[in-house]
């Protein structure tokens, strides 16, 4: 199993405020750190909850992105096992 933690920000979409996030994930397969970086540095402005669907449908296994919204400590937990882009 590999384990992948990164930090990165996003900006909340209603109110415009930096957001730092805490991102896990594990897989039984390869991502390219270059892959991973580049995805969350052309992320958009989005709620909390989307960036976790939209993290685990691009590299699957399983994932946790935590982070501080307004004083409210949001955790998601999404899980989907597939590897046909990732590297063996």
């Amino acid at each position: 199993m590999n384990k992948y933690e990164t930090r990165f920000t996003n900006n909340c979409p209603t109110n415009g405020l930096t957001i730092s996030y805490h991102l896990v994930i594990e897989h039984d397969r390869k991502i390219l750190v270059e892959d991973l970086t580049k995805f969350l540095n052309e992320m958009m402005p989005t709620y909390h909850e989307t960036i976790a669907d939209k993290l685990v449908e691009r590299f699957g296994g399983k994932q946790t992105l935590r982070a501080l919204h307004h004083g409210v400590l949001i955790t998601t937990e999404r899980e989907r096992w597939f590897t046909s882009t990732l590297h063996p």
